[in-house]
């Protein structure tokens, strides 16, 4: 093999192993709108309907394979800081920021019917001129971190102190130019799942609703280390040096 094309192998090679560990980044740098959830209290608190409304805004969604991940969310490429707003009858108007990093959850997500890709949005934009079918499912196991543990608690009104829980979940809907619409069916376990929690916070209310705004948010997810260590790009290096080494040593001996 002639050097040039042995380099050239090896930079590609080095190229395709740095590549398998980047983080797949999703992005809102806006959007804002009205929200309501339903069903969860009609004797099945894990199926229920996400109906968003009015909404503008804009962003990308990149989904990665299945497999191992460190999920966090932070500041998007605006810089400074992510912002979220909520405002819910029952729980009054409350915003969180942040201008750093927060790990949210770790461990196993399986995706089915959502391939691996990016999905750029723009509501209100009259992008979707035709109304869009979603369906996908997935599954999920791991946990969170004590911090947002705590924050939930706070937050719902809980008392978890198990972080760890697992489970499914399948989703299907349209999007508009300004609405999406997702009947949710999930199971869980090790912890009573989303459904249920808004059944226990909410009780014998019908929906649960109000609005929302989301600027400047991004959510991370990092592969996790697999059995394959991550040395093995310091290897294809070595790999390379010793291939120049041997290539050399020839010419020497010519």
């Amino acid at each position: 093999m002639k050097k040039t094309a042995f380099i050239a192998a090896t930079a590609a090679l080095a190229t395709f192993s740095a590549g398998a560990s980047a983080a797949y980044v999703s992005q809102v740098d806006s959007l804002s709108g009205g929200f309501t959830v339903s069903g969860f209290n009609d004797g099945t608190p894990n199926t229920y309907t996400i109906n968003l409304t009015g909404l503008s805004g804009s962003g990308v969604v990149n989904v990665g394979p299945s497999g191992g991940y460190e999920i966090s969310a932070g500041p998007g490429t605006l810089g400074g800081s992510a912002s979220v707003e909520l405002t819910v009858p029952v729980l009054g108007s409350r915003t969180f920021t942040t201008s750093s990093f927060t790990s949210l959850f770790t461990g196993d997500v399986n995706f089915s019917g959502l391939a691996e890709g990016s999905y750029p949005f723009a509501f209100g934009t009259g992008a979707v001129t035709t109304p869009i079918g979603v369906n996908f499912g997935g599954s999920y196991d791991g946990a969170t971190t004590m911090g947002i543990l705590g924050f939930l608690n706070a937050l719902l009104g809980t008392s978890f102190v198990d972080p760890s829980g697992a489970g499914t979940f399948s989703v299907e809907g349209t999007i508009t130019d300004t609405g999406v619409v997702l009947d949710v069916t999930e199971t869980a376990t090790d912890w009573p799942g989303a459904g249920q929690l808004l059944l226990d916070f909410i009780g014998d209310v019908p929906v649960i609703g109000g609005s929302f705004r989301i600027d400047n948010l991004a959510i991370v997810a990092t592969p996790a280390p697999t059995e394959v260590p991550e040395p093995a790009s310091l290897a294809l290096l070595g790999l390379s040096m010793a291939g120049l080494a041997v290539i050399r040593r020839r010419k020497q001996s010519v």
